[in-house]
């Protein structure tokens, strides 16, 4: 009886691994980058899981052609502004950050009001910011929730 018990436990434990070791059962994450210039409100670098699992960003490199392969770990250090003007300015050196399914994160944000406030012209910025995004390069690192390593994301305009 105990016997029985015991040979119970292992079928239902191999079923459940099995069942969870499935690459087709797996929420893989499924980054892609958004770049938006709208005429009124905001120019931006935005970061997006498309996939089913979340992602564990580990790592977020930019450089611009403009400025040679220089790595730089955030955005404004490879455009020509005013950290001040920066609404969202994310670094992910030394930590990860995770990021939900169907969520999403600004790598880098102007927005019409912040840069107003600091006494520029928006529609210069943006001028320059559609510029400079045209020699901008991204690479993101990132894994599942499994730590299974995910081919990075590369953006390259």
């Amino acid at each position: 009886m105990i016997a029985g018990g015991i040979l119970s436990l292992l079928v239902v434990s191999f079923f459940l691994i099995r069942k969870f070791n499935k690459k087709d059962d797996i929420l893989l994450p499924n980054l892609t980058l958004s770049i938006e210039s709208n005429e009124n409100t905001q120019c931006a670098v935005k970061l997006i899981n498309k996939g089913k699992g979340t992602a564990v960003i580990k790592n977020v490199n930019f450089w611009s052609m403009n400025k040679g392969e220089t790595l730089k770990d955030s955005i404004d250090q490879v455009f020509p502004f005013n950290k001040s003007l920066w609404v969202n300015n994310s670094t992910f050196s030394n930590k990860d950050y995770f990021l939900a399914s169907g969520d999403f994160l600004y790598l880098g944000k102007l927005s019409k009001e912040k840069v107003q406030y600091n006494g520029e012209n928006f529609v210069k910025t943006k001028q320059i910011f559609e510029e400079q995004i045209k020699a901008l390069k991204i690479k993101v690192e990132y894994s599942d929730v499994f730590s299974h390593k995910q081919p990075p994301l590369i953006y390259n305009n």
